[in-house]
């Protein structure tokens, strides 16, 4: 399941879906899904836009008021009911390579680990140029831990995301998750994976 949480941004939600609907198309999986928490705009409909797509399995939860994004994080957990599924929390603004579900797969153990992958932070204002080419610059996103996964019982024991300290606001909940996961004993694997990037994008007409 690839968790995200969506608010009043239509043209980050709509690449989201296309994002997974290419992913679909190359990987051929059947037993991967997609769970939207959403805090309702009128500016898009998530429903619609899923029952448009190509994507097999797909859920929208829907919530009013202020954005909660750790309380929201863990109502989706708790929306998956087989213990033995994989919940991989994550962002809109991602590229997903059709490899990182089987990356996912290999990379998260039951009872013993979650799973980071290190995701590219691509910086479109920055350019350097190099032997009459031009090049995009960035980083790797090595002390965040925003994309996670692991079984839904692994999240059950670590307690999901902490929703009372991180009440509305963001920022650090990825590495108190991070602590939280070592001090409850399992072990965090973390990998570069190819073509796996953020893409760079303001919030100015979104």
């Amino acid at each position: 399941h690839f968790l995200v949480t969506q608010r009043k941004f239509p043209r980050m939600i709509r690449e989201f879906i296309q994002n997974m609907e290419r992913v679909y198309e190359e990987s051929r999986d059947e037993n991967f899904g997609v769970i939207v928490m959403n805090y309702a705009s009128p500016l898009i409909n998530v429903v619609t836009l899923l029952r448009q797509s190509k994507l097999k399995h797909w859920s929208v939860i829907d919530f009013g008021g202020p954005w909660e994004k750790t309380a929201a994080i863990n109502v989706g957990i708790d929306s998956v009911k087989n213990p033995d599924d994989i919940i991989f929390i994550t962002d809109l603004s991602i590229h997903y390579p059709a490899h990182l579900i089987d990356t996912i797969r290999k990379h998260t153990f039951k009872g013993y680990s979650g799973f980071a992958p290190i995701v590219f932070y691509y910086n479109c204002l920055l350019t350097l140029d190099l032997h009459d080419r031009q090049y995009f610059v960035g980083l790797y996103s090595i002390t965040g831990f925003g994309l996670f996964s692991m079984y839904k019982s692994d999240w059950i024991v670590v307690g999901g995301m902490d929703s009372s300290q991180f009440k509305g606001v963001w920022g650090f909940e990825d590495n108190d998750l991070a602590n939280r996961v070592l001090n409850s004993g399992y072990v965090l694997l973390r990998l570069i994976t190819r073509d796996f990037y953020h893409q760079n994008h303001t919030y100015t007409g979104f």
